[in-house]
């Protein structure tokens, strides 16, 4: 069955009833602390840190290893991505400049992470380029920049697609 309380009939403890819980509660008045009524008001219950002597030095442990395990966190950096290029005249690389991704167009001599991010951009803002002449319009590249790269980069237009064999599984 459920209760059902009149707001009228609720009862509030007299203020000397609160002193005496507050006195059992191990609470004390502090001199000066006024009440209503001109009487003194119970101390509130004594904190933590007088309770427990060990207490403060805990938090402070707490707060250090904290700080310590934050700045551990955040030293740790991940190593820089390092690109290593191999001489073009070696590998006889060649790129589709339709095609490659950021980590092909870094292996060219003179294209830095900026510019072949750049590249890769362009050619998704403005589509794919028709000739090699059209990556000038990409910042950063001129025509400086495209003789020394030009002998690496090639542009396979949708015909000239590769041809691809599937493996029949059937006889």
């Amino acid at each position: 069955m459920s209760q059902v309380f009149d707001i009228n009939r609720v009862s509030v403890a007299s203020s000397s009833e609160v002193r005496r819980g507050a006195a059992a509660a191990g609470a004390q008045a502090l001199p000066g602390d006024v009440g209503v009524q001109g009487q003194q008001r119970p101390q509130r219950i004594r904190s933590l840190s007088r309770e427990l002597p060990g207490f403060r030095v805990l938090v402070g442990l707490s707060c250090g290893l904290l700080l310590l395990q934050w700045f551990w966190a955040s030293s740790k950096r991940p190593d820089p991505l390092v690109v290593t290029r191999a001489h073009q005249t070696e590998t006889g690389f060649l790129i589709d400049v339709n095609q490659a991704g950021w980590v092909e167009w870094m292996q060219l001599e003179g294209v830095g992470p900026a510019l072949a991010s750049r590249i890769i951009a362009d050619r998704q803002v403005h589509g794919p380029f028709v000739t090699i002449d059209d990556l000038q319009r990409v910042p950063g590249i001129g025509p400086a920049t495209l003789d020394r790269i030009r002998p690496a980069l090639r542009i396979r237009h949708e015909h000239q697609t590769a041809e691809r064999t599937i493996p029949s599984v059937f006889p």
